[in-house]
């Protein structure tokens, strides 16, 4: 039984049940982790200067599903270096609100800087706000919460806790063997399910070749031939994944892991710290509204 709770203007379906991950997957998105960690590009920020590394809270999102050599395993569809949902966490898991208050004892104050193009976050719940005026003229680290190209908060990268300059760099999926890139010119297979992701930013579009069979029995999301085509052509090129399908949840609905990892300062390591369920009646679950969530630990 899911009940609703608030962050700022955010309403949030939250169902209470807890799952616990076998050891072997925190290990497979911990091993995904590291490899995203050799691929992410280099920014000089506060953080990389540091410690040599690109954030220190990110998240790996994946499902659980079967591959037909190695059993189930831990699937990954991103590494997110400015990840949302930590304020939930601790909001919601008294195991993740001690880590990140014994965490913060640890570092400098850190304060968040939202670009006001950036839709509502739960960020407040683990930092103080500040405007781009405060943080120019103040000491205090900063995560910034801006597009890439959004050039006015470069100036902050010798305090950033986290990416500004190469935020929502998709890159290191290619290295990867996440995805691939393709052009607007490419002639697409689409007798094979696939997602198409932006080059930078969030965004995620799904084609499945069997959808209209399967938006008769209910499946939501899906696009069609011409919408995938168009967006294409709008953006020129995109990286294209194959489409795993998310696990499902006994009543029916898509599910899917985001698990958080913390940088260990004293250990010099990512640990996993905690994480959170999503479900939803739609092929796409993350960043939704009305996706209901839950507490992995």
């Amino acid at each position: 039984m899911s009940k609703v709770i608030q962050i700022n203007d955010w309403k949030i379906n939250f169902n209470p049940d807890q799952e616990t991950l076998k050891e072997e997957y925190l290990n497979q998105a911990s091993a995904v982790l590291s490899a995203w960690s050799g691929y992410y590009p280099e920014e000089p920020t506060w953080v990389h200067e540091k410690f040599g590394v690109r954030a220190l809270l990110v998240a790996v999102d994946g499902s659980i599903v079967r591959d037909y050599h190695t059993g189930l395993g831990f699937y990954p569809y991103k590494v997110d270096e400015q990840p949302m949902g930590a304020g939930i966490l601790y909001r919601v898991d008294s195991a993740f609100r001690n880590v990140w208050d014994e965490y913060k004892l640890k570092l400098p104050e850190i304060k968040i800087v939202t670009s006001p193009h950036v839709k509502c976050t739960d960020d407040s719940v683990l930092f103080e706000q500040q405007t781009l005026e405060e943080a120019k003229v103040s000491n205090n680290l900063v995560l910034v919460r801006a597009m890439a190209r959004s050039s006015e908060y470069w100036d902050l990268q010798n305090r950033s806790v986290g990416t500004i300059q190469t935020t929502g760099d998709k890159s290191y999926g290619v290295a990867m063997g996440l995805w691939k890139e393709v052009f607007a010119e490419d002639s697409l297979d689409f007798s094979k399910a696939f997602c198409l992701r932006p080059k930078t930013g969030p965004g995620a579009w799904i084609w499945h070749p069997e959808r209209g069979v399967l938006e008769t029995n209910g499946v939501k999301g899906l696009l069609t031939k011409d919408q995938v085509l168009r967006r294409l052509v709008v953006l020129g090129s995109m990286y294209q994944q194959e489409y795993i399908e998310p696990m499902k949840t006994k009543e029916g609905l898509s599910k899917i892991y985001r698990l958080f990892f913390l940088y260990n300062i004293e250990k010099s390591e990512y640990e996993c710290v905690g994480g959170l369920s999503a479900s939803r009646d739609n092929v796409k679950v993350q960043g939704a509204n009305d996706a209901v969530l839950g507490v992995i630990n």
